[in-house]
């Protein structure tokens, strides 16, 4: 194994692991509250919290791509001088931005009283907001300096810590409590998060600069873009049922879009862990080596989620009844659509990475703006449809978007003459329409979990005699020689 091999998959699986542990402990949490709230309430705070993640995209402005693609290799290739000058003016713009975001996420809730929340919670949502953006802003600083295992512990800290904070605070004071527990822990998190990114790298006002900055301000902008329309495309839908048609239908999404989030972070985590060593591999002209990284990916992507979906299909219909009662039973076909929509967003990410390195963020921007348009468009369409139904209807709304998504990203990477190879993924892909297909298969659970054990099973089998499963590719890339199963050489 090489040693750019060896190091992105140990970045990879750091990061990846981190976010899947903190993912886990996010998905206890999205039980929990549903149940202490119920679906209206719940409809609501999900509401809160969407205008909160889409103020994030405000806050970091394309930063964190940057970080990624400039900010690791200066610090990777012993440039200290350099990484420390761009790491101190990334660090005190994304605190300035964070501040900026936070009033625009009381200003935003001060306009929207159908949410039922008065000026004192608001207050204490700004504060929360502001030391979630702060907090998020050092821990992404740990990256591209080489800290990927101390970026997991805290993920990990963050999302452990938060659960029992909002169950004590909503059993205290309600949803004050929650809003005020969760300001208190941010504000912790922010301050034990800076004064560790202090002893990794001595960052410092005095070395930020406008002029250090400048050169990446174009690169940047465009990943800010991509960033907050990704964000829009999965928070907004939730704001808009809840504020103008049913908050129960608002709740229903929210939750269906809890194991979506799950797959977006984990494809996100592994692409932004895979981009430092992508970028030294581009910067050293192995353009090749690149496209295999690409092709292997997807099919990851692509068999990841099809065991998901099959799992879920078959089974999640009994979880939901389990844990959270009858009254959530339309979450179970709200989400099986929204998974499909994860296989062409997971493929239509890998497809944008490859325009980053490239220097092209302005078309994987695009094809981002396309993607939050179409689903916007999708759920605004859907909320006039009446209440009853109206989640599932979004989540149709977000299946369309995600394709119309993939089809501009991979149309935009052949426009730059990459040329991937999409019949293995395809292939690897196509039984997540079995899946979906069983999705309202009525026979007793037992009979659904065997029948889910030996699907996996011969999906598995199968996939590894074919050479579809990206086993094979995998060796071939960490080998650093042409790949000779299933793959385009």
């Amino acid at each position: 194994m090489t040693a750019d091999a060896a190091r992105g998959l140990r970045t990879v699986a750091k990061l990846t692991g981190g976010r899947f542990a903190a993912q886990v402990v996010l998905v206890v949490t999205a039980v929990v509250l549903p149940r202490l709230l119920g679906a209206e309430s719940y409809g609501f705070y999900a509401a809160w919290m969407a205008v909160v993640a889409i103020g994030g995209g405000v806050a970091a402005l394309g930063l964190p791509m940057v970080e990624a693609r400039y900010l690791a290799p200066l610090w990777s290739l012993g440039r200290r001088e350099e990484a420390l000058a761009l790491g101190s003016s990334i660090w005190f713009g994304k605190l300035a931005l964070g501040a900026i975001a936070a009033v625009g996420v009381a200003a935003w809730l001060l306009g929207s009283p159908q949410l039922g929340v008065d000026s004192a919670f608001i207050a204490v949502l700004a504060l929360f907001a502001f030391a979630l953006f702060s907090s998020e802003a050092a821990t992404s600083l740990y990256l591209p300096f080489d800290r990927s295992g101390t970026l997991s512990l805290f993920v990990i800290a963050r999302a452990a810590l938060a659960l029992p904070v909002v169950a004590i605070g909503f059993a205290v004071a309600g949803l004050d409590g929650v809003a005020i527990g969760l300001a208190l822990l941010y504000s912790a998190l922010f301050a034990a998060t800076a004064w560790l990114l202090q002893r990794i790298a001595p960052l410092s006002l005095r070395a930020a600069s406008w002029s250090t900055l400048r050169p990446f301000t174009g690169f940047a902008l465009a990943a800010f873009v991509a960033n907050l329309a990704w964000r829009f495309q999965g928070q907004f839908a939730v704001y808009a049922i809840a504020a103008w048609s049913a908050p129960a239908q608002a709740g229903f999404l929210a939750l269906a879009l809890q194991p979506y989030n799950f797959l977006q972070l984990l494809v996100l985590s592994a692409r932004r862990a895979l981009t430092p060593t992508l970028a030294d591999l581009y910067t050293r002209g192995e353009m090749q080596r690149v496209v295999d990284w690409t092709e292997v990916s997807m099919r990851c992507v692509a068999a990841a989620v099809t065991c998901v979906v099959m799992g879920w299909a078959l089974v999640g219909r009994d979880l939901l009844v389990l844990l959270l009662g009858d009254d959530f039973l339309p979450v179970h076909a709200t989400a099986t659509l929204i998974l499909l929509s994860a296989l062409l967003y997971g493929c239509a990410e890998c497809c944008n990475m490859v325009l980053y390195l490239q220097g092209h963020a302005r078309d994987a921007a695009g094809a981002m703006i396309v993607y939050a348009v179409a689903t916007v468009a999708g759920s605004l369409v859907a909320i006039q449809g009446g209440e009853a139904g109206t989640a599932e209807r979004t989540a149709l709304a977000y299946l369309v978007a995600a394709a119309v998504f993939f089809s501009f990203s991979f149309v935009n990477l052949c426009l730059r003459g990459v040329r991937l190879s999409l019949v293995p993924t395809t292939l690897v892909g196509a039984p997540v329409l079995v899946g979906a297909m069983l999705a309202g298969w009525q026979s007793p659970l037992p009979t659904r979990a065997v029948t889910l054990g030996l699907l996996l099973t011969a999906y598995v089998a199968a996939g590894h005699r074919l050479g579809l499963l990206p086993l094979a590719e995998a060796r071939a890339v960490l080998a650093r020689r042409p790949a000779t199963v299933g793959e385009r050489p």
